[in-house]
């Protein structure tokens, strides 16, 4: 895997920023092209060593995975600058967002594109749970599937995704987004995600795909998990 050293990245501009850290949009020196940099900061952290884990998982699962479809690992950072220790993946930078982005931005998403949309999203699934061992996403969703400068599906995010047939913790798996999550991964505490758990996540991402919006409107997140208990 490519190291960048520090410096190599050049023009950083924040873009996002997420439980794990942020993400910058900026110019690679050694790779010569536009590219993200979703980073963890050492210094402010008071959960680093639980945010490594997840940003060294995420790595892995990213090495193991090479599709048109699916957002691809271009190298990893460090930069340490005294206390403050910056660790970081490197991906292409996908010019027009998430699908989130594109369904605030155009309301009237051409249906052809949507169904390009779809037509990806279940290629880069596909593969995924082809591999071996298969690769179990467990957080699809609008702002996990970005679009490159053709509009082509990037799925990314692997912070929660699972390996089958490694070695798991016994903590509850019921880490994600609820509403997309099955109900089942919210009522058992000891309920282990298969290839079924992307496949309900993928049928909300369908109707979010059609609709342009996104599930249970105007609920309260807590509310949904209550419903789903319930049933």
């Amino acid at each position: 895997m490519l190291l960048l050293p520090s410096g190599d990245l050049e023009s950083l501009k924040l873009v996002g920023r997420g439980g794990f850290g942020n993400v910058y949009r900026g110019w690679s020196q050694t790779l010569k092209m536009e590219v993200a940099l979703k980073v963890v900061q050492g210094g402010l952290s008071s959960n680093l060593k639980k945010l490594m884990k997840d940003l060294m998982k995420e790595r892995d699962v990213m090495q193991k995975a090479s599709n048109p479809h699916v957002l691809r690992l271009l190298g990893v950072y460090e930069k340490a600058e005294g206390s403050l220790v910056e660790h970081g993946l490197v991906m292409e930078y996908m010019p027009y967002g998430s699908l989130r982005t594109l369904f605030d931005d155009i309301p009237a998403v051409p249906w052809a594109l949507r169904f390009q949309i779809l037509h990806q999203l279940v290629l880069g699934m596909n593969y995924l749970h082809s591999l071996d061992p298969p690769i179990i996403h467990r957080d699809l969703k609008p702002c996990n599937v970005l679009l490159n400068k053709h509009l082509d599906v990037q799925i990314t995010d692997f912070g929660l995704s699972k390996i089958i047939g490694a070695t798991t913790s016994a903590k509850p798996s019921f880490e994600g987004t609820v509403s997309y999550m099955p109900p089942e991964a919210l009522k058992d505490i000891n309920y282990q995600p298969s290839k079924s758990y992307d496949v309900y996540s993928f049928g909300i991402l369908a109707w979010t795909v059609f609709s342009g919006e996104e599930p249970y409107p105007g609920k309260f997140l807590q509310t949904i998990f209550f419903c789903y208990v319930s049933i």
